[in-house]
């Protein structure tokens, strides 16, 4: 069942997807969705729309989502109308017609109401192959995603390796006292072999190849959430997730307080780490100059490192970076931190020069 989370970024997806049963789907089949089919969120955060792909199918939706079905095609080609709905001039009429002080809404017959302008098929085309090139690319990133982990975990001399996941084990209690640590997580078999595995391999600490940082505690009645209104592109902890960083997608800052405070900008090249979530800390690669938050890891590889960004990426976000960051998470108030000590002492493993560069052109591959 996908909601208002699922309709992001042009394209639907299954991250953090809810579930329901197939008895229910049939009983809403009004709501079922099909290859073509434009969802759009009309409730909380409104106006984010994407188009339905067959990697989500079969799927529904819940009632914070409106389904644009297409009884012909002669007249209007969906990803044109995608392109439109989620340009400024189709975000300019939702949000108009937005209604509500504390939970803002979409009603359905305004969504009906939404005026589309109707441009000759061959304009319309070149606009829909725009599209369809853009989700190729994105299916290819994917693909190059799991290539790149594939040499990754190939170079470790870990194929066909699985991490232990025991039901139970048992620690020795000055083990505990002197880590002070009593989670069981910081004590995970499956981490804890990780760990040694990665040692064997001339292993580094990540603070020996690079700078890590955090980011400054910017004051929330200076940020500018409208993509529309001009100011300095800051990122948040919500921002990070594995793969590129678009500045024009970044929240905003008002010009003059950023200036006035002397922080020094990230630069294209370095990667963020969000410090608190609670199944995963994604790293980020900057494409532009941008401030960082609070609780925002900032990393700036030494001039002298032989390790490149991109490697860097794809081993942080892989579950050989990632089991390492969950090992060393606590939790308060149901959410999960991290250290910039945590982040600093993350073991990096010395791979061959050819699947270091592999990995380097899966990436640029990915994030061009």
């Amino acid at each position: 069942m996908l909601t208002a989370k699922n309709a992001k970024n042009w394209f639907s997806d299954l991250e953090n997807a809810d579930h329901i049963a197939e008895w229910v789907d049939e009983k809403n089949k009004r709501s079922s969705l099909k290859i073509g089919d434009i969802i759009l969120s009309t409730r909380g955060t409104v106006g984010l729309c994407a188009i339905v792909v067959d990697e989500v199918l079969p799927a529904n939706i819940d009632q914070d989502l409106a389904r644009i079905s297409w009884a012909k095609r002669d007249k209007f080609l969906p990803e044109f109308v995608l392109a439109y709905l989620n340009s400024f001039f189709g975000q300019d009429h939702i949000i108009r017609n937005v209604s509500g002080m504390v939970q803002q809404g979409l009603p359905l017959n305004r969504v009906r109401e939404i005026a589309v302008p109707l441009l000759s098929i061959s304009m319309q085309s070149l606009v829909s192959k725009t599209v369809n090139r853009a989700l190729k690319l994105q299916r290819d990133s994917v693909s190059s995603i799991i290539l790149a982990e594939k040499i990754l975990i190939k170079a470790l001399g870990l194929d066909g390796w699985q991490p232990p996941e025991p039901l139970t084990y048992v620690r020795r209690a000055s083990a505990v006292i002197s880590t002070r640590r009593i989670d069981a997580e910081y004590f995970d078999p499956g981490a804890m072999a990780i760990l040694e595995i990665i040692a064997d391999k001339d292993a580094y600490e990540l603070c020996k190849i690079a700078k890590v940082g955090t980011g400054f505690p910017w004051s929330s009645e200076y940020f500018i959430e409208d993509q529309l209104e001009s100011g300095e592109p800051f990122v948040r902890i919500r921002n990070c997730k594995p793969g590129t960083l678009d500045i024009e997608d970044l929240d905003k800052l008002d010009s003059n307080y950023a200036k006035s405070k002397g922080q020094s900008k990230a630069n294209p090249g370095d990667l963020v780490i969000g410090m608190d979530g609670l199944k995963w800390f994604y790293a980020s690669l900057l494409t532009g100059q941008c401030y960082l938050n609070q609780r925002v890891a900032h990393i700036e590889r030494l001039s002298n490192s032989q390790v490149s960004s991109e490697f860097l990426l794809a081993f942080l976000n892989s579950i050989f970076g990632q089991r390492q960051l969950l090992r060393a998470m606590t939790i308060a108030h149901t959410v999960g931190h991290i250290t910039l000590e945590d982040v600093r002492s993350i073991l990096i493993p010395h791979v061959k020069e050819e699947d270091h560069d592999a990995i380097i052109v899966l990436n640029l591959t990915k994030y061009t």
